[in-house]
């Protein structure tokens, strides 16, 4: 495992987030309002549009700080401007 050595490729995983729950629980709540009570509609609504904006909004920053380029290794150890 020698040539592991020198290794920069950057994976990106997202921090965890409650967005993803909101929204569920947004959409859960539009579609109890529109069987039962309009107020459950209408504070699902506040739900998914709250949580879509928070999870849009910390998505970009965390992109934001991702590094532009990275170099891109092939199998053989050479990025790919053959260096």
């Amino acid at each position: 495992m020698a040539g592991r050595q020198n290794e920069t490729e950057l994976v990106f995983l997202p921090r965890p987030s409650i967005a993803p729950a909101g929204l569920a629980a947004g959409i859960a709540l539009i579609g109890a309002g529109l069987w039962s009570w309009w107020p459950f509609a209408a504070a699902g609504i506040a739900f998914v549009v709250v949580s879509v904006v928070s999870w849009i909004r910390s998505n970009r920053a965390e992109i934001a700080q991702m590094p532009r380029e990275q170099s891109q290794l092939t199998s053989a150890g050479f990025d790919k401007n053959g260096r």
